[in-house]
């Protein structure tokens, strides 16, 4: 069983001296894939590819495309995107100057860092304060007692706090 697998990685394997990336000498005869006109269209339902990332290599072969002078669908019918998802990634990278994706922020949190602050401080000073001493800080006022145990958790506080 080792044997016939190592047999196909010796097929397979790439040889060292041989170029991984495409190098400016290969930008015009990059393979663009073809379409066949006689293939029947089957309807794009949305759920395979939607809200796919652009990987980190398609990043990089748009770019070196686009800066090669590639026009936005050739690029994108030769990594297999939209001509939008190309024009866009180029139109972001231009205004960032980064091909790294933005801060995904996420759901907005309900205790303030300087709430945060001073919860942590009444605490680490006294263990054993209980929970409803802590409920009553204005900053936490409005919040409910399981967030205030998640943010504890959170922080890596567990039974320090009373429950009641």
């Amino acid at each position: 069983m080792i044997i016939s697998f190592l047999r196909v990685l010796s097929v397979v394997a790439i040889p060292m001296s041989t170029p991984v990336a495409p190098t400016l000498a290969d930008a015009d005869t990059l393979p663009v894939p073809q379409t066949n006109v006689d293939a029947p269209q089957q309807a794009n339902t949305g759920t395979d590819k939607q809200k796919k990332r652009l990987t980190d290599f398609e990043k990089g072969e748009i770019m070196f495309a686009y800066k090669q002078g590639w026009g936005y669908q050739r690029i994108a019918d030769h990594i297999g995107r939209s001509k939008s998802t190309v024009s866009s990634f180029i139109k972001r990278y231009n205004q960032r100057g980064t091909h790294e994706n933005g801060r995904h922020t996420g759901r907005p949190k309900k205790i303030s860092r300087d709430a945060e602050k001073i919860v942590l401080d009444l605490v680490e000073g006294n263990c054993s304060i209980a929970k409803v001493a802590l409920m009553q800080i204005p900053e936490l006022k409005n919040i409910h007692p399981r967030t205030l145990d998640r943010m504890l958790r959170g922080k890596g506080i567990r039974k320090c706090v009373a429950r009641k």
